[in-house]
C-alpha cells in the first residue's frame, strides 16, 4: 500500500483502522454483552492505541507498530478478564 498510496496515506489509513478498532472494542459494553464497570479493563489498550498518533505522524513506524500490539494485546487480555468476572 505503501507504494501505491504514499507513506502518509497509508499512515493515515492505520490510524483510522486503529481507531475503527478502538470504537469497536467498546460495543459490547454499551450494548450489555459485558458489565460497563469491566470498561475500565480496556483503558491501558485505549491509552496505548491513541498514543500512537504522535509515532505515526513522525514517521516512527516501528514504534507505531510496537505501541498498537502491545495495546491489542493488552485488549484481548481485558476481554479476557472482563468475560471472566461478568
Amino acid at each position: 500500500m505503501p507504494m501505491r498510496v504514499g507513506r502518509e496515506n497509508t499512515r493515515m489509513v492505520a490510524y483510522l483502522c486503529a481507531l475503527a478498532g478502538l470504537v469497536m472494542s467498546a460495543i459490547p459494553y454499551y450494548t450489555g454483552l459485558l458489565d460497563i464497570q469491566w470498561l475500565l479493563l480496556q483503558a491501558p489498550a485505549f491509552i496505548l492505541i491513541l498514543t500512537c498518533n504522535k509515532p505515526l505522524m513522525t514517521g516512527d513506524d516501528r514504534k507505531a507498530q510496537r505501541s498498537l500490539r502491545i495495546g491489542l494485546f493488552f485488549g484481548l487480555i481485558g476481554f479476557v478478564a472482563a468475560s471472566a468476572l461478568s
